[in-house]
């Protein structure tokens, strides 16, 4: 013969595990998807700041430089007339 009393607290038990159990699981998921729209966030940047310009680039502005005879100012780099032209005339 079962005691009754140890088939409530079994019961009580289980109900208690599995309900931490399924907030563990929800906390979980929350936490996921959190970290994925963030994570989406980061692949939809469409910024992307130029550092240096590539050789074919830099050919480019070169050429553009000699035939509008423009000098870049001393101590300054390609970079001063990507921010001074940021339409990028040399392209066309």
């Amino acid at each position: 013969m079962e005691n009754p009393l140890t088939f409530k607290v079994e019961s009580y038990l289980g109900i208690g595990f599995l309900a931490l159990f399924s907030g563990f699981l929800i906390a979980f998921f929350f936490i996921a998807v959190k970290n994925l729209h963030s994570e989406l966030d980061i692949l939809e940047a469409t910024q992307v700041e130029v550092r240096t310009p590539l050789t074919v680039q830099r050919e480019l502005i070169q050429r553009w430089m000699e035939t509008n005879h423009i000098e870049l100012p001393k101590g300054q780099s390609y970079r001063h007339l990507l921010q001074m032209y940021p339409d990028r005339p040399w392209l066309n």
